[in-house]
């Protein structure tokens, strides 16, 4: 059970940045009052949620306060630092309703929802429903992770709590607050980057895809990117759309260098360093390449496969599905021609559909009018998943209607007596649309 959510959290350095570690001893708790309903829902549907609680405390541990009142909602978020790393398991009960969400890294922006609630459940019971439990989820040692409990109370008892276990913690317990932090503004965090570019060529450096804001992204100030230390062989300039375009201006091979700041939006910034590799090599030694040192020995070749057979503007081969011995050669004049038997010892083609000859044959008003000219023409052929069996098919062609070009997807059958002829009257148009 995983579902994702993306939240909507929304120079000069001034401040040493606080990356939240170690933990504050605390996870952040907002309680919204005064709120009837039993289920999730009834919570972040609320006009005032999630910027304007009622109340705001701080929990020691993983644990809110039991039995405390009837028709309220609560947020349970900051971040779990992880001791270890390793396959990690979390929990949680509640009275009623509850949700447990975790992002895959410090920010809310990538959180997935990873264990619930449905109802309610007794207090400290972590077993009571399959869905109380979240799958093994990978940690890494001294990394944070956002995560966030939303709890709706209706009437009668109330809980909410979360535990976990991991590699040496294998019995289910709270997480406590030497294992979390409050939710606090933090700064974003960059990260070092690295690229390749030809000498006297520029290269489009993407920095902040990797880059992130433990606050949520949509805190980040992209007006305050700043270059801090240009490069020295060649030009930097930042784009409106957080792009930094690298030209190099120098002469032959070497490497250069940059250092960008981001700020968010209150002001906390973080620095990174892009390297810059400049080559004139053919092949870049790219760590994710699978490519060869040196091309293969052998010499490359285009053979004509059916010398014997003349084609005009041939554009797709097609082949039903299940089939190895027909294929369906797709001109771009309005011919569909078919190879019966690749394996005959004389291959030859013989036509399946004439579609220009349908069309411009065919008596209609307004008047109907194949079209061939520039990028126009039977475009495209595809087989129903169960063409042997019910023999439909589909091509996609260009036709002038009254004067006016239209792109047509339409539906025809084979012949019920000759599987390797279209019946030219079974013609079912699907899409029509005007150029």
């Amino acid at each position: 059970m995983i579902a994702l959510r993306f939240a909507a959290s929304a120079g000069i350095f001034l401040a040493t940045p606080l990356l939240a570690a170690p933990p504050t001893g605390g996870i952040t708790r907002q309680v919204w009052t005064g709120v009837s309903g039993s289920e999730v829902v009834n919570l972040t549907s609320l006009s005032t949620f999630p910027n304007t609680p009622n109340q705001t405390s701080v929990l020691t541990t993983f644990d809110a306060p039991r039995d405390s009142a009837d028709n309220y909602g609560s947020r349970v978020y900051g971040w779990v630092h992880a001791p270890v790393t390793g396959n990690y398991r979390f929990y949680i009960h509640s009275d009623d309703s509850s949700e447990l969400w975790l992002s895959t890294n410090e920010a809310p922006d990538q959180e997935r929802k990873i264990a619930m609630v449905n109802g309610w459940g007794p207090a400290g019971v972590w077993n009571n429903s399959p869905d109380q439990r979240s799958v093994e989820i990978p940690l890494v040692a001294g990394r944070y992770y956002y995560i966030e409990a939303l709890h709706k109370e209706g009437g009668g008892g109330d809980h909410l709590g979360v535990g976990w276990t991991y590699p040496g913690q294998t019995s289910i317990a709270y997480i406590s607050g030497s294992r979390l932090s409050t939710w606090q503004n933090v700064a974003p965090i960059a990260n070092n980057d690295s690229d390749y570019v030809r000498p006297g060529s520029s290269v489009l450096l993407r920095v902040l895809d990797n880059d992130l804001d433990p606050n949520g992204r949509a805190t980040l100030n992209l007006s305050s990117l700043l270059i801090l230390t240009p490069p020295t062989q060649g030009t930097a300039t930042v784009r409106p759309d957080g792009k930094i375009n690298y030209t190099h201006t120098g002469s032959g091979n070497g490497t250069d260098s940059l250092t960008y700041e981001i700020r968010d939006t209150s002001g906390l910034a973080s620095t990174a360093t892009v390297s810059i590799q400049i080559t004139d090599a053919m092949r870049l030694p790219l760590a994710s390449s699978k490519m060869p040192a040196d091309p293969p020995p052998q010499q490359i070749a285009a053979i004509n496969a059916f010398p014997a057979i003349n084609f005009s503007e041939p554009l797709a081969i097609v082949t039903p599905l299940g089939e190895t011995n027909r294929l369906f050669i797709v001109e771009k004049g309005g011919d569909i021609e078919v190879i019966a038997n690749l394996a005959a010892p004389a291959l030859g083609a013989q036509p399946f559909l004439n579609l220009d000859s349908i069309v411009n044959t065919r008596v209609s008003t307004p008047e109907d009018t194949f079209e061939t000219g520039g990028e126009s023409g039977l475009l495209g052929l595809a087989f129903h998943p169960n063409y042997a069996s019910n023999g439909r098919f589909f091509v996609f062609y260009s036709a002038y209607l009254g004067g006016v070009r239209h792109q047509r997807v339409s539906e025809f059958a084979r012949s019920t007596g000759n599987p390797n002829l279209a019946d030219p009257n079974s013609e079912k148009v699907l899409i029509q649309q005007q150029d």
